[in-house]
């Protein structure tokens, strides 16, 4: 089982989670089903809510299996390292980060999905105009909106479940305390971590709005093209319902929020440095290169599996002849650079975003 490509509180449904384990789906009916949950349960504790499965814990050690496990092929444990060594650097830099903020009493600190990634060395400037402005974005490099749109979507995919992954290492060795929360900015400027009354309000005025917009899946917003609209609606809303609770409101985003001991997140940085050799150089190029790495394989398997999709089920998709096409390749592999090396020049676009990356959502 790929018990590495879980993500916590995910609602899998039973066949998307088997596609992410690496498992057949098997019947309903079936033992195998059931065997298939207990062998589960070794490896992390999960619930059932309907038709729907949340992970809640992987587990840090895994109970005896009874049968013969085959060996790792020499390919698949180069792959586990590469993996591995990523997910040390970008647990390294989010230390170093959080170690600029000196934390009182009842803080947290919050980043936007957008400026972690930054932060982290896994996207540049450029991500933000290829995600909100890709159709100039994909002009001013030769392409399709379509090609841009395609490469966010596994940028967004892999950095963000990377992150997740080591902010979830990093609670269980009990070095920080985390949550994915809102952050609202007043009109002068200030920001402010939400409180569990605040979330919870925002979260509500989300839920209203989008039962208004027909729409039950936030992350289809961006996609429908109406994100702007679905975020001046909750506005409306909050100073409406709560305008007691948001002075002055401005806007909001989605935001990570985070909590430690100064002393104990130092202390697991030096533990890092000294016991496992990494420097903060080393983790800030090697990050870089390793994503970059992990993006062309991602590249290469999408083309791969589109070639190798049976003609005979007469699939006419236009995301699957693209990736089945010649330029596939040489366009993602261009478009993926220039949203990751940290060295990549700034692509020019005839509009400029009039908000900052460091204060907006970006959706999921």
């Amino acid at each position: 089982m790929k018990i590495e490509n879980l993500i916590l509180e995910h609602p899998y449904k039973y066949k998307e989670l088997c596609e992410v384990l690496g498992i057949k789906p098997t019947s309903k009916a079936n033992n195998s089903r059931i065997a298939q949950f207990k062998e589960l349960e070794r490896y992390c504790d999960f619930y059932k809510e309907g038709h729907k499965i949340f992970i809640t814990c992987i587990k840090d050690t895994v109970g005896v299996k009874m049968d013969k496990r085959k060996l790792v092929k020499e390919t698949d444990k180069r792959k586990l390292g590469n993996n591995n060594t990523q997910a040390k650097y970008i647990r390294y830099l989010l230390c170093n980060l959080l170690s600029n903020y000196n934390l009182e009493q009842d803080e947290v600190i919050g980043f936007s999905k957008g400026l972690l990634l930054r932060k982290l060395n896994l996207i540049n400037e450029n991500y933000i105009n290829a995600k909100c402005l890709n159709e100039k974005y994909a002009i001013s490099l030769g392409v399709s909106s379509m090609a841009v749109d395609e490469c966010i979507d596994y940028i967004d995919n892999r950095s963000i479940n990377a992150v997740k992954k080591a902010i979830q290492v990093l609670i269980t060795q009990k070095a920080i305390g985390y949550k994915y929360s809102y952050t609202w900015v007043d009109k002068k400027g200030i920001h402010h971590h939400a409180t569990v009354f605040e979330h919870n309000a925002i979260m509500e005025a989300e839920f209203e709005v989008m039962e208004k917009m027909n729409i039950r899946n936030k992350g289809v917003i961006f996609e429908f093209g109406r994100w702007e609209e679905f975020k001046r609606k909750v506005k409306t809303y909050l100073l409406e319902e709560y305008k007691n609770l948001f002075p002055r409101f401005d806007f909001y985003y989605s935001s990570f929020h985070f909590h430690y001991n100064m002393e104990q997140l130092q202390k697991h940085m030096r533990y890092m440095e000294e016991r496992q050799g990494i420097s903060y150089q080393e983790a800030k190029n090697g990050v870089s290169s390793l994503i970059s790495t992990s993006l062309d394989k991602t590249i290469h398997n999408n083309h791969k599996k589109a070639i190798e999709i049976d003609t005979l089920d007469n699939i006419i998709d236009e995301k699957i002849n693209y990736r089945k096409s010649k330029t596939y390749i040489p366009e993602q592999t261009l478009i993926k650079n220039s949203i990751v090396h940290q060295d990549y020049k700034k692509i020019p676009v005839n509009e400029q975003l009039k908000f900052n990356i460091d204060n907006v959502e970006i959706p999921f």
